[in-house]
């Protein structure tokens, strides 16, 4: 009989800054009863045309749905509730999430038209859970959105402690201090490890207060001549209030640009974490207003194509027009990857000789995650057996990892999405590997990383397409000229000074001359004869290979046109299987449970052969992990763009 193991298994947030889900499991290897914690998203960007949303893929833990006891939120920012809505129908566990949470937990829902009230389950901060062999604590923390909260997590075998994303701030604007009794409580009890936030382990010193930018930021708003703009993260509530009590103490009524940050507003009103604060107005309002009078509260502040700040710098918002001699303050941070897109929207706003002010010009941002001294005391605090970093790319936690060793931890050990931690019993070590990979929200489809069509469109940004069309007459020669098309390839200039078309037509006449009595065995060896001689000369030629498509049309006996075969131009997915539907239910309806958008298209599990479908059967004690991993997914180290996490 297999002993129970205690073990953590990040399918996504380790590696990476947000798309956070994590995976705690308990009991025999294999048969591990497992609860969930947090279900969040990042946001596409160049890498990723088309996609806006980048889930993690939840199919490990959906193969084991029947095993998932919980899911549990720490707190509502979009890194970490931001899938729950399109992944929540595969895996049908009940929702644990304090009162702000779970009410932007309901909206998020409510926007998919997914119902999930029996399900989501509202409890007061502080709650103590006991899920099967688990027992779950929330502990208070501060961050910069109400109701942030650390975990304690317990099994027979074993305590951790989730830090869930936090800071030490004895003055924050919304919410709770940090719970430093409990936390010393936890502390002289014993912590076996601790999983904790490594967003700004390279910075030194710490992370400062909330309460500190209120007076630099009032002056910025102050000194202002015409219209103000202001933007931060669109979940950052904390920032949000700073920002309103400022433009208040200036004199400035505000209009709020963005449905995120109005839902923010909304349910935050609605919990009275937004005492005090003048009501904002509307568009038409704002218009009768002296431009010095007036202020808007933005999102953008990473440069999303689609915010309301990037078409107010397009001069494509439908209500609102900024010139020269208004202002646009950045009170955020550009988070790494988001560097291309922020600087393309300042250049963009400056062009309209609009001022740009940012936290790199004055201290108008504080960040929600802790530095290195915030790191170095909460680990002096709580002084485990062994330090877990995650919530941030390979640097941030290797540089946890060592501020960790440097207080005395005994023992660190950096995780990537898919490892299998075996926290006890024994010494905490990596005993395993899990599939793991990205999902794709594209329009209202739900797309595989490996097999979608953002991996086609990449190819096609890349090199462009060309397709060729051949008519056969009943003998199999040509019976008309080859119809070739190429779009995305430049016209070339040649010696012989044909065009790309005339010389792609001599290409596929000589490759088809060319083509041996067996190479008509079958129409797919014919096409790829022609398509591999054209794409070669595309090649000599340009020095890229187009995707090409190949298509043959036969001549019948009467003397029309008969399709034999025939393909789409560009084959953008992989085909969905009934045996892909690790779901028992049929594909092709919406992950929200209605309709036809929203279908999960994926490459298999598990291969046959398999002891434990989706486990990698690495022998803690040796052997070649590489020989057994086959249904693991190839690591993806940075995420194209990060995600709004403040």
């Amino acid at each position: 009989m297999k002993q129970d193991r205690f073990c953590f298994v990040p399918l996504g947030g380790s590696g990476e800054i947000g798309m956070n889900m994590n995976l705690f499991g308990y009991g025999p290897e294999g048969r591990e009863k497992w609860i969930m914690v947090d279900c969040g998203v990042t946001f596409g960007g160049h890498e990723t045309p088309g996609v806006d949303i980048i889930m993690p893929d939840h199919a490990f833990i959906a193969e084991r749905k029947k095993n998932l006891l919980a899911i549990i939120l720490t707190h509502a920012h979009e890194d970490h509730i931001g899938a729950i809505a399109y992944l929540w129908p595969d895996l049908k566990a009940p929702i644990y999430a304090t009162p702000f949470t779970a009410r932007l937990t309901e909206e998020k829902f409510k926007d998919r038209g997914v119902r999930v009230d029996k399900f989501l389950n509202t409890i007061p901060l502080g709650a103590k859970l006991l899920i099967g062999d688990f027992k779950v604590e929330y502990v208070a923390v501060t961050h910069s959105i109400p109701e942030p909260n650390g975990l304690l997590i317990e099994t027979p075998l074993g305590r951790i402690y989730h830090t869930g994303d936090w800071k030490f701030d004895d003055n924050p604007v919304i919410g709770d201090v940090t719970d430093f009794a409990r936390l010393q409580q936890i502390a002289d009890d014993g912590v076996d490890a601790v999983i904790c936030d490594s967003t700004n382990a390279p910075d030194p010193g710490v992370s400062g207060s909330e309460a500190g930018i209120l007076e630099p930021l009032t002056k910025a708003i102050a000194e202002a001549k015409g219209k103000v703009a202001v933007t931060t993260f669109a979940s950052n509530a904390a920032r949000m209030k700073t920002i309103m009590r400022a433009l208040a103490d200036c004199g400035r009524s505000y209009v709020l640009c963005g449905r995120s940050v109005e839902r923010i507003f909304r349910v935050g009103r609605e919990m009275n974490y937004f005492g005090g604060i003048p009501e904002p107005i509307g568009f038409e309002d704002s218009q009768k207003l002296p431009r010095n009078k007036v202020a808007y509260i933005c999102t953008g502040s990473q440069g999303e194509p689609r915010s309301a700040l990037s078409r107010i710098a397009q001069g494509s918002h439908p209500f609102l027009n900024l010139t020269g001699g208004d202002t646009v303050i950045f009170s955020s941070k550009t988070i790494p990857g988001n560097e291309k897109e922020v600087g393309g929207l300042l250049n963009a706003l400056a062009g309209k000789g609009i001022k740009v002010i940012t936290s790199k010009d004055i201290k108008i941002h504080v960040s929600g995650h802790p530095c290195a001294d915030e790191l170095r005391s909460l680990y002096r605090l709580l002084m485990p057996k062994t330090a877990i970093p995650v919530h941030g790319e390979e640097r941030h936690m290797q540089i946890h990892a060592a501020i960790a060793a440097e207080v005395g931890v005994q023992e660190t050990i950096i995780p990537h999405n898919g490892d299998v931690i075996t926290l006890a019993p024994g010494r905490a070590r990596i005993s395993g590997q899990v599939p793991y990979g990205r999902l794709y929200v594209d329009g209202y489809v739900i797309d595989d990383e490996e097999f979608g069509a953002c991996a086609q469109r990449k190819k096609l940004n890349y090199a462009g397409y060309c397709n060729v069309f051949l008519t056969l007459n009943g003998a199999g020669k040509l019976a008309a000229e080859p119809v070739i098309s190429a779009y995305g390839v430049p016209e070339i200039q040649t010696q012989s000074r044909l065009t790309l078309k005339e010389i792609l037509t001599q290409t596929v006449k000589e490759a088809f001359g060319k083509l041996e009595p067996g190479d008509f065995e079958t129409e797919e060896g014919v096409k790829e004869e022609i398509r591999t001689a054209v794409r070669k000369k595309i090649n000599a030629l340009w020095g890229k290979k187009p995707i090409t498509d190949v298509f043959i049309t036969h001549m019948n006996g009467g003397g029309g046109l008969k399709i034999r075969h025939t393909a789409k131009p560009v084959t953008v997915s992989k085909p969905i299987r009934q045996e892909d539907d690790f779901s028992g239910r049929e594909r092709g309806t919406r992950a929200s449970g209605g309709g036809e958008r929203g279908a999960i298209k994926r490459r298999p599990s598990a291969g046959p052969g398999t002891s434990k479908p989706g486990f990698d059967q690495r022998s803690e004690n040796g052997g070649n992990p590489a020989e057994k991993s086959s249904g693991r997914r190839r690591r993806k180290r940075k995420p194209p763009v990060s995600p709004q996490s403040s």
